[in-house]
C-alpha cells in the first residue's frame, strides 16, 4: 500500500511537470510594451523646473503580469543630474495597460555644478530614460526601456536702474522732476510689472519712495520704462542736493525696488523680484 501510494504521487508530479513542460512550450510570450506619452513643464521658478513624465505600460500576453519599479535617470546636456527607482508593485491583467506618472525636480544651481556651460543660458535640454521592471510567469523578470527629451527656459531676474532724470520745474523752494526707471528682461518669455514699491535716494538722501501701479510689459529680451513724478522740497534736502540740482550736475542715487513679476509662462506665474541699485545719474532739462 505504501509503495502504491508513493508510485502515485510520483506519477502525479511527473504528469505535472511534464504538463507545465508542455504549457511553457506551447505558450507564446511577449515583452510588455512600454512607451512614453508625454513629458511637461508644469512648474517654473528662477530656482528650480518641476516635470511631469507619462508612461504607458501595456500587456500583450494571454496571462497577468506583476509590474515591479521604474527606474530613471534625468540627464541634462547628455550629464547625468539624477536617478532613482519608483516602486509600483501592480498586477497587469492580460491584454490590459496601465499609465505611469514620473515627478521629476530639477534645480538649477545643483544642475550648473555639475554641468559645465550652463550659466548664462536661456534653456537647457533634458533627457529623461527610464525602464519598467516586470515580472513575467514564463520569462522572469524583463525590463523595458523608453525615454524622451526636452527643453526647459531658465529663468532669470531682470536688471533696473534710473536711466534719466529731467528737472520740469524749479522754483525757489521746491523742484519737479520725472524719474524714469529702465528695466530690462534677459527672459525668451514677456514679463509684466503691474504694482511695485520703491524708495529712492539723491546724493545720499532719500527724496521719494511709497507704492506705485504702473502696467509695464517687458517683451522677451526687451526692454520697458516706468515713469515717476517726484516733487523735492529744496528745504529739506539741504543746501549741497540743492545747489546740485539748481546746477545740473550728475547725481549720486541709490535705489531700492520690489515686485512681483508676471510671466506669460502658465507654468511659472507671478514671482518675486526685488533689487537694491547705486550710480549715477544726469541731471536733463
Amino acid at each position: 500500500m505504501v509503495w502504491s501510494r508513493i508510485s502515485s504521487v510520483a506519477g502525479a508530479a511527473v504528469l505535472l511537470g511534464l504538463g507545465s513542460c508542455a504549457w511553457l512550450q506551447e505558450t507564446t510570450w511577449q515583452d510588455p510594451e512600454f512607451r512614453v506619452l508625454s513629458s511637461q513643464l508644469v512648474g517654473l521658478t528662477p530656482t528650480d523646473a518641476r516635470l511631469e513624465t507619462r508612461f504607458e505600460v501595456s500587456n500583450p500576453n494571454a496571462f497577468s503580469i506583476a509590474l515591479g519599479a521604474l527606474d530613471y535617470q534625468l540627464s541634462v546636456n547628455d550629464a547625468a543630474v539624477l536617478d532613482g527607482r519608483q516602486d509600483e508593485g501592480a498586477s497587469l491583467a492580460a491584454g490590459a495597460a496601465t499609465e505611469v506618472m514620473l515627478p521629476l525636480r530639477l534645480d538649477f544651481a545643483e544642475a550648473m555644478e555639475l554641468v559645465s556651460g550652463l550659466r548664462g543660458r536661456e534653456s537647457l535640454e533634458y533627457r529623461v530614460d527610464a525602464g519598467m521592471t516586470v515580472n513575467i510567469p514564463v520569462a522572469g523578470q524583463r525590463r523595458v526601456p523608453a525615454s524622451i527629451s526636452g527643453e526647459v527656459p531658465i529663468p532669470r531676474l531682470p536688471s533696473i536702474r534710473a536711466s534719466n532724470l529731467r528737472l520740469d520745474r524749479l522754483t525757489l523752494s521746491s523742484a519737479d522732476l520725472l524719474l524714469t526707471l529702465e528695466v530690462d528682461n534677459p527672459n525668451i518669455f514677456e514679463l509684466v510689472i503691474d504694482r511695485f514699491s520703491y524708495e529712492f535716494a539723491l546724493n545720499n538722501q532719500r527724496v521719494a519712495g511709497g507704492d506705485g501701479r504702473q502696467r509695464v510689459r517687458l517683451q522677451e529680451q526687451g526692454r520697458g520704462l516706468i515713469e515717476l513724478p517726484l516733487s523735492i522740497s529744496l528745504t529739506e534736502v539741504g543746501r549741497n542736493l540743492s545747489q546740485a540740482l539748481i546746477d545740473g550736475e550728475p547725481l549720486d542715487y541709490g535705489l531700492s525696488f520690489e515686485t512681483d513679476l508676471q510671466t506669460g509662462l502658465p507654468e511659472m506665474g507671478r514671482f518675486p523680484f526685488s533689487a537694491v541699485e547705486e550710480g549715477v545719474v544726469n541731471l536733463r532739462r
